[in-house]
């Protein structure tokens, strides 16, 4: 596996004493595999039946009946196997013996010392590998319903068992303890489920109990190799459980271990509302549970024909399709975007869609947003390619694509059909301009206040003037025509690189932004620093909109300058960090500012404007070295709102990107209204007073 120094060190628990412990965590996934029967029986493997319907002597364990191993379970045990690089091995079955009512033979029928699988891996998006010890088959047991109480076997008034569960066939897939934050497990868990969707081993339903995830749980002072010992949290149903489960466990652990108590080594069960793991048993060995060979089955050694015919029945898994779409779109394999594309297995889609002629990235935008999973069936490839060919040709604005495409989808219709149908027909550029004349013609004063106004004026007159474009021309022209016209219509300021040779107060490359006192700083004033440093004409007017949301978003009184007050202190090509406030203990106070300063890399690399390739990487480590330094007790608050930020600014950076700034300025609003979550402003009020206290 990978080294796992650096993801160790990511997250740790903090002891009372100030001493940090690390957590080790490894995996047992029970998956329910997709057979028509049971492991050994021919009743049905059906979910949500009556209970105790799909039964017989077999499965309930009545004297003279004989087990049948099923063939196709023990295919896609294998398939499993080979899907995380596993050994396939000659496996026998062992009776594991345990006294529960949920198990009518008082014993399941597993593997112990000779399991199927051994030995495989499972790479996660973030390049960790996590180790796969073994990933053997058995029976799954029946399922217990204890009535009263709070819902556990101790405290129930009186319990119900539904047998039909009980012979399912289940493979336990079990990590090695690989596993170093909370994070990683759910990465683990969520990137196994996807894999066993898509080679059809399962269909990996939590909710209906089709997986289920075990954590093993210890901690160790950081810095150590020695493991601690662990506790088994059962039967996790949720990615977001198993995540809060570990966090809480590893919270548990540390606190007994400093106050001189030992961990005892038990299964807990997670307490979902109460938000904490409650005790269950004290956790059994292998010799408890006195394994020995079923003596009703024989062992089962797939040869080598049947094996290969397994692997080449594989389809391409996930990770190798995420990779694939992304090269071929121009985005990083761990983009959300891809990533839910390969999920809902559009993936397909998308690739025919670009052989046909389509821009990958425009087509990846569209299936990732605008096509239903229900109906793309249903869409045609080459329609698609056809739909974004327009767009690319300046015929149809997005959100104009967005509404023939969903009509293409309805109807099967050609796009150019429906687009001529609803006319959406983009202006001749002389018209657009003639028609912004007019405008500007009729509104003088606030022409006049809009060119020698300030920032808040001219932000307020910007929504002004576009509402007028809109309503002139209903929406007809297309970024590209508008943007440059409108630019015509601003004055010129020195060393613009504007279209028009206009330049906005206070415009300058991506490093000499400023830094502001105020972390809540308003969506509208991030939006100008956005505009102006990527260098693109009549960018004001989606900094408008962004200016209306910002209003509704940040009410509270603060004392964030404007841009062109800030600004006095570099120059446009200087590439420094213009004039930093006077601060307290400068070097928490940059660190603070550099993890803000991360919302404007990101779009503003991607649109290449500002910077050179080499001096935003030279930028972008001095701003991940100043980040270092952001107090502890900031860093959760710091992550809220920059992952807040940094979604709505993907938005924008994809808008801004494809140009087209008027009729995208309702969706911005739409994006913008994420900021407006009670934990982003809350964790907006912590920095600020922390600043406020701390910065100057």
């Amino acid at each position: 596996m990978s080294d796992q120094s650096a993801t160790e060190a990511a997250y740790v628990v903090e002891g009372s004493e100030g001493d940090r412990w690390a957590i080790v965590v490894g995996l047992e996934v029970h998956v329910e595999l997709a057979t028509a029967t049971k492991l050994f029986c021919a009743c049905p493997n059906v979910f949500g039946d009556e209970p105790n319907t799909n039964v017989c002597p077999t499965c309930l364990g009545l004297p003279g009946s004989l087990p049948v191993l099923n063939r196709n379970a023990v295919e896609l045990a294998m398939r499993i196997g080979r899907a995380l690089r596993c050994t396939v091995e000659p496996s026998v079955f062992a009776r594991k013996n345990y006294f529960y009512p949920d198990m009518p033979k008082d014993y399941q029928v597993s593997q112990y010392d000779k399991p199927i699988n051994v030995d495989g891996e499972l790479a996660l998006p973030d390049g960790t590998v996590v180790g796969i010890e073994r990933a053997h088959l058995e029976e799954d047991t029946g399922k217990n319903t204890h009535a009263g109480g709070g819902g556990r076997i101790h405290d129930a008034d009186y319990s119900l068992i539904d047998y039909n569960r009980a012979g399912v066939p289940l493979v336990e897939i079990v990590s090695r303890p690989d596993i170093r934050t909370p994070d990683q497990a759910r990465a683990y868990v969520a990137e196994l489920r996807q894999l066993l969707v898509a080679i059809g081993a399962s269909d990996a339903r939590m909710e209906e109990a089709s997986m289920r995830v075990d954590a093993n749980v210890s901690v160790r002072p950081e810095g150590t190799t020695e493991l601690g010992t662990r506790c088994e949290i059962k039967n996790l149903n949720s990615i977001r459980s198993l995540g809060r489960a570990i966090e809480y466990e590893a919270r548990r652990q540390v606190d007994l271990l400093e106050t001189g108590e030992r961990v005892r080594q038990e299964t807990r069960h997670w307490d979902e509302d109460g938000g904490r793991t409650r005790p269950g048993r004290s956790k059994e060995e292998a010799e408890d549970y006195r394994y020995f060979d079923e003596p009703d089955l024989v062992p089962v050694a797939p040869d080598e024909a049947w094996q290969a015919a397994v692997d080449a029945n594989l389809p391409e898994l996930p990770a190798s399709r995420r990779a694939r779409l992304a090269e071929r779109a121009g985005r990083p394999t761990t983009d959300g975007g891809v990533a839910l594309t390969v999920e809902r297995d559009l993936d397909a889609l998308a690739h025919a869609a670009m052989d046909a002629g389509g821009d990958p990235a425009r087509v990846l935008t569209h299936v990732e947003h605008n096509v239903p999973v229900e109906a793309a069936g249903g869409l045609d490839p080459a329609q698609l390619a056809d739909l974004v060919r327009l767009e690319l040709d300046g015929a149809l604005t997005a959100t104009q694509a967005k509404t023939v495409l969903a009509e293409v989808i309805a109807s099967g219709r050609p796009p150019a059909d429906i687009a001529a149908e609803r006319g959406f027909e983009a202006m001749d550029t002389s018209a657009l301009e003639g028609t912004i004349d007019e405008i500007i013609a009729a509104n003088p004063t606030e022409w006049d206040d809009y060119v020698h106004g300030d920032d808040a004026r001219r932000g307020k007159l910007t929504g002004f003037f576009t509402g007028q474009v809109m309503k002139a021309t209903k929406g007809r022209p297309t970024a590209r025509s508008s943007t440059s016209s409108w630019a015509r219509g601003l004055p010129p300021w020195p060393g613009s690189s504007l279209a028009g040779g206009a330049r906005a107060p206070g415009a300058r490359a991506v490093g000499a932004l400023p830094f502001r006192k105020d972390p809540a700083m308003t969506i509208a004033k991030r939006m100008v620093a956005l505009c102006f440093a990527v260098g693109l004409a009549g960018a004001t007017v989606a900094c408008s909109k962004s200016d209306e949301s910002a209003t509704k978003t940040s009410e509270k009184p603060t004392t964030t300058e404007s841009s062109s007050d800030n600004d006095s202190g570099g120059d446009s090509d200087s590439g420094g960090l213009g004039d930093i406030p006077n601060l307290g203990n400068m070097e928490e106070c940059l660190g603070v500012a550099a993890a803000y300063s991360q919302m404007l890399l990101a779009p503003s690399a991607a649109l290449g404007g500002g910077l050179t390739e080499e001096q935003m990487a030279e930028y972008e480590k001095s701003m991940e070295e100043l980040g270092a330094s952001v107090p502890d007790d900031l860093k959760d608050d710091l992550e809220v709102v920059t992952t807040a930020y940094n979604t709505y600014f993907k938005e924008v950076g994809s808008v801004l990107k494809d140009g087209d700034f008027l009729s995208s300025a309702d969706e911005l609003e739409a994006a913008g209204k994420a900021l407006e979550a009670p934990e982003v402003e809350e964790a907006n009020a912590n920095i600020e007073a922390y600043l406020n206290e701390n910065c100057g």
